[in-house]
């Protein structure tokens, strides 16, 4: 009720008069309620939520055969305005705006939603929740200051050899491999200890892992792994490419870069957890080279990766991963969420529903209703 009630009345505060604090079918300064999320409301009219909605309530509401539940729908709440509180409402719209840009509307989107449908099954009849419970069982198990300390410094990372962001780096360079005439040929005819293809591909990623999980690694490890098993079977512009994330793996991995430490704490959790580690490369793997997700075609449309405001976005995102991962309390909250939340058979009702939020613009709708909102109109 009390989300109801900020969203009629246009107002956060209580000291300062709002622009509008009629009812919520009455015109004002910041619209109605009806013009503002006519989306959303449909949404909710209709009872598409029902999936999310029982989910949220059998997992984080009191209830007979949940008494106590960790953690509940209170402290979630509290965990989200501590993490507003932390980062400013002037950064949170910022947050907002960017998310709802139509350049992120248009071109990442499409991403998210490709990427939940290829989960869903929905675009080949191959479910992969199982990559869900994997993920689900790493956020349980594994130490989340490894992974979010390795994730805020490769937000923040220039690469030496490009002078912009690395992860920008990183994403072009995929661009450029997925577009190579000869990649699909090599990843069918591929051996690698008695195995082909896909198999041996994850394999090789496994080997990699361990190498750079080792307290000795050096970058020229993983080079001669792939100079006598790699290079030797492909042509020149393919190796070309190869060696160009191998120059991007060095940079990260390098000393002054200071990232290799909690990045291999990272990954020794990985390499321990070998089920949950294989149906992750191999979901990965799926995703990326898969000809029904077309990764290729959404990353040669993929305009933000080089717009001018990228290093600041980054920036930002790094800060909000700096404050989930030093307030503990809020770290520890919003991991056992996201844990809950991606876990069958819960996903396997909630994902549907994500798919339609951001495929019928509603969560673009309800982050444009945020800003709105934080400029004004809840001020």
């Amino acid at each position: 009720m009390s989300i109801a009630s900020l969203l009629a009345s246009c107002n956060l505060d209580t000291d300062r008069p709002a622009p509008n604090v009629a009812p919520p079918t009455q015109q004002g300064a910041c619209g109605t309620t009806e013009s503002v999320f006519p989306q959303l409301l449909a949404f909710v009219r209709e009872d598409r939520f029902a999936p999310l909605r029982e989910v949220l309530e059998a997992r984080f509401l009191p209830s007979e055969a949940n008494p106590q539940p960790d953690p509940s729908f209170r402290t979630i709440v509290d965990a989200l305005l501590r993490l507003v509180t932390q980062l400013g409402l002037d950064e949170t719209a910022y947050v907002a705006h960017l998310a709802s840009t139509e350049q992120v509307e248009t071109e990442l989107g499409p991403l998210v939603v490709l990427a939940l449908e290829f989960v869903d099954g929905r675009l080949d009849d191959e479910p992969r929740y199982e990559a869900l419970d994997a993920g689900a069982h790493f956020i349980r198990v594994c130490d989340p200051n490894h992974l979010l300390t390795a994730i805020e410094m490769l937000l923040r990372f220039e690469s030496p050899s490009t002078g912009g962001p690395w992860i920008v780096a990183l994403l072009d360079e995929l661009r450029l491999l997925l577009a190579d005439p000869t990649l699909e040929s090599f990843l069918a005819s591929f051996e690698r200890n008695a195995e082909e293809g896909r198999p041996a591909i994850i394999s090789l990623v496994r080997q990699i892992m361990v190498l750079v999980a080792d307290e000795s690694f050096a970058i020229s490890r993983v080079e001669t792994l792939l100079e006598s098993a790699v290079y030797p079977v492909v042509d020149a512009s393919l190796e070309s490419q190869l060696k160009r994330f191998v120059v991007l793996l060095d940079e990260v991995t390098a000393e002054e870069a200071n990232i290799l430490v909690p990045l291999q704490g990272a990954l020794r959790c990985g390499v321990e957890h070998a089920p949950q580690r294989d149906a992750l490369i191999g979901f990965l793997y799926d995703l990326v080279f898969s000809e029904r997700v077309g990764l290729e075609t959404i990353l040669q449309g993929a305009d933000f990766l080089s717009s001018e405001a990228v290093v600041s976005e980054l920036e930002l995102l790094a800060d909000v991963v700096y404050i989930v991962r030093t307030d503990l309390t809020l770290r520890d909250d919003l991991r056992e969420l996201l844990a809950i939340l991606i876990s069958t058979p819960d996903a396997q009702r909630i994902v549907p529903v994500l798919i339609a939020l951001i495929d019928e613009q509603v969560v673009s709708e309800l982050l444009q209703g945020v800003v709105t909102l934080l400029d004004g109109c809840g001020r």
